[in-house]
């Protein structure tokens, strides 16, 4: 008989933490989390380890002993492989009234399992790992929103479980985060010495991990995090990263906090050494992140190294064809110019500490290094365009070619096209401002 794990005073004070802060932000994300509601439109196959069929060797082509016996052992090693990185299977425990629910429900979860173990490089687990249970129609009085806990076998094997009380007022919201929750915390106390104390993760961080798993939501959570970080509203990385953080109230801000995690090299490898450090009873601290994350004992470098990965996470595209009102705005970055950039002689009495449209240089690209600065700044609205949607690549090619015109032949034969491009980044930014993503499927 398997007996809960939930009855251990720091798992009750975990789930009393994940409560209160889901209960917290309700209200205040709101408007956050639509993108971050919206499922997954395309739903992979799932994937089982089956035998290996029998090829057809065409006919006429010969194999040596020798060779025949490279290609069987590579399929056998490759069937091995493919073993050990198959999500855990899952085992349903379901009511009866609650039976046509089960087919949505079971491929939600397995593309959380996907991205969770796929995209993102969290270990799967083991083959022999119990399955992932899942109980559906099994509802409590005022008990209608799902949950998860941890079974301890007697054997010592640690079972996720994912409840959902009643499947008809499903939040797959708070779904996606307990299969998250489960499926990380049964692979931690499963690394555990048995009746060892373990350190859980903070809720911010698994309420991140949880948002990464939902793929077409990352660019729109990126976006809103990089507005706070780029007008410097947020705390320095090394603060984010402790146990007690504002990410707690922030749940975009812990997704990029998990992203970058992510993001770094041999990430397999770090989360195993950070599941390990947990289950050994580390404490999670921001010196223990950037230990394992940025091969650092100063957590200054977690601060250095969030930032810079920001600053170029800005120019990813996570939606080929699209593009988001942020992308918008950090293009319109480009129109302006800090004269420092020209290397004008400062007793030329030029006011070098005003910022000046980019406009203004190209009516007057006579002067020195302006012309070299038009098209350096053509470049960059080129390549600012690659992977948009055709509206965003019409407006950065009617720059780009007003800027190359005036710096070889004056503002007189490319004030057409600039004035065309500011119409059309007027009409853009009213698009964007009205909440539409340009290039989305409506």
């Amino acid at each position: 008989m398997s007996r809960p794990m939930n009855s251990d005073l720091a798992a009750q004070a975990w789930f009393r933490q994940a409560k209160t802060s889901r209960e917290a932000q309700s209200s205040a994300t709101n408007g956050a989390d639509d993108a971050w509601r919206r499922q997954e439109k395309q739903m992979g196959r799932d994937f089982s380890d089956g035998p290996l069929a029998p090829s057809r060797v065409r006919r006429g082509m010969t194999f040596h002993r020798s060779s025949l016996r490279f290609i069987v052992a590579a399929a056998l090693a490759a069937a091995s492989v493919a073993a050990q990185q198959t999500p855990a299977r899952l085992d349903f425990r379901i009511t009866k009234g609650a039976t046509p629910f089960r087919p949505a429900i079971r491929e939600f979860i397995r593309s959380v399992q996907r991205e969770l173990h796929y995209s993102l490089g969290i270990p799967c687990p083991a083959p022999q790992s119990p399955d992932l249970l899942v109980e559906i129609g099994f509802a409590r009085p005022f008990a209608l929103a799902s949950g998860h806990s941890l079974l301890r076998s007697p054997s010592g094997k640690i079972r996720p479980v994912v409840c959902i009380p009643d499947a008809c007022v499903t939040d797959w919201n708070a779904l996606r985060f307990d299969i998250v929750a489960a499926i990380f915390r049964a692979e931690l106390h499963s690394r555990a010495v048995r009746g060892a104390p373990v350190t859980e993760p903070p809720v911010w961080f698994v309420r991140g991990l949880a948002r990464l798993t939902d793929s077409a939501g990352r660019g729109d959570s990126f976006e809103h995090a990089y507005g706070q970080w780029a007008h410097a509203r947020l705390d320095a990385a090394q603060w984010l990263f402790r146990a007690e953080s504002r990410a707690d109230r922030l749940p975009d801000v812990a997704a990029q906090l998990v992203a970058w995690c992510v993001d770094q090299p041999d990430r397999s490898q770090r989360w195993s050494a950070l599941l390990d450090a947990l289950a050994a009873g580390e404490a999670w601290t921001s010196a223990l992140i950037a230990r394992v994350f940025a091969d650092s004992d100063d957590i200054k470098a977690l601060g250095t190294s969030f930032d810079i990965w920001m600053a170029s996470r800005a120019r990813r595209i996570f939606s080929p064809g699209t593009t988001s009102g942020g992308t918008l705005a950090r293009a319109r970055l480009l129109l302006l110019v800090f004269p420092g950039e020209l290397d004008w002689n400062p007793n030329s009495g030029f006011d070098g500490k005003a910022f000046l449209p980019l406009s203004w240089y190209a009516a007057n690209s006579g002067l020195p290094n302006v012309a070299a600065l038009l098209h350096r700044r053509a470049s960059a609205f080129r390549r600012a365009a690659i992977g948009h949607d055709s509206d965003f690549r019409l407006l950065c090619s009617l720059y780009a070619k007003a800027l190359d015109t005036a710096a070889e032949r004056g503002w007189r034969h490319a004030s057409a096209d600039w004035l065309a491009a500011e119409e059309l980044r007027t009409d853009l930014e009213t698009r964007v401002s009205a909440g539409e993503t340009l290039g989305a499927v409506k």
